[in-house]
């Protein structure tokens, strides 16, 4: 079974184009959340650790634009979409599970 189309075209290429730029963003706060992490477990000076502290949050901060936008006919949010993306997985799995215990009712 197919899942229906909610957005037209335009609406979909837009949101595309910004989830593509939200994981960029985010797949660099990963690298250096885990570079934080492993100079803060290696004892790195306190220069070293707020250095990455400062690439962490600056590159959220300076690459999720927190004032929405419309763009293709949709009303773009990129912080918004970061959290989103960010509980992905966990949104499946509830769906998954919903869905499996719907499953399990049905005669």
């Amino acid at each position: 079974m197919s899942a229906p189309e909610y957005r037209t075209p335009e609406e979909a290429r837009a949101a595309e184009r910004q989830n593509t730029a939200v994981r960029k963003v985010l797949d660099q706060a990963v690298h250096d959340g885990a570079s934080l992490a492993v100079a803060m477990k290696l004892g790195e000076p306190q220069a070293v650790v707020e250095q990455w502290v400062d690439r962490l949050w600056d590159g959220l901060r300076d690459n999720l634009d927190d004032k929405p936008r419309h763009e293709g006919g949709l009303l773009i949010d990129d912080r918004l979409t970061a959290i989103v993306i960010s509980l992905q997985q966990r949104t499946d799995a509830e769906a998954d599970a919903l869905l499996s215990a719907l499953n399990d009712e049905t005669p």
